[in-house]
């Protein structure tokens, strides 16, 4: 697989901010895409095969697509998500072939990316943070398409920042 920027095509399914009390609790989770989360307030666990990570605020997590996870959350948790899939025959893979750190520091620009990515786009927040409800074929096929929909201009900025924040991971990533 080449390294070219130009064959990385990285497709946001979803994008928002959730607010929770206790109620991210998601046992063995297996998604095609790969997950970023972005931490603002209060701490959760997140069950990884190798370790159990403790998501803290002012912290950024890499969930890896076909990693199955669980999630634990008994207090307050508010965390900004970005669901990454892969759309192109060309770099297929890339995500899973990498291995990237699971934790990085944030800071005031990537809260900011992640706010202005939402702005962006309010039509791709999940109407519920069950994956049950959206980890499934046909939601990801409508999702898709969705990532497609919105001006020429939304588009370029939201790939744009998607490439920012996906990027603080790959600085630490190993083939």
């Amino acid at each position: 697989m080449s390294e070219s920027v130009e064959q990385l095509h990285l497709l946001a399914l979803n994008v928002g901010l959730a607010k929770h009390h206790a109620d991210w609790n998601w046992q063995d989770v297996n998604s095609p895409f790969a997950r970023i989360y972005y931490v603002t307030e209060g701490r959760a666990e997140l069950v990884l095969p190798d370790r159990t990570h403790l998501l803290r605020s002012g912290y950024m997590y890499f969930v890896p697509p076909f990693t199955t996870h669980s999630c634990r959350c008994d207090d307050v948790f508010v965390h900004y998500y970005l669901h990454l899939y892969e759309d192109a025959p060309t770099c297929s893979g890339f995500l899973e072939e990498w291995k990237f750190p699971i934790e990085v520091e944030g800071g005031e620009l990537e809260r900011l990316l992640f706010e202005r990515l939402c702005t962006l786009n309010p039509h791709m927040a999940l109407p519920q943070s069950d994956p049950k409800g959206y980890d499934n074929p046909a939601t990801l096929e409508k999702n898709i398409i969705k990532n497609r929909q919105g001006t020429l201009c939304n588009r370029v900025e939201s790939r744009g920042i998607v490439f920012q924040l996906f990027a603080r991971f790959l600085r630490g990533a190993v083939r």
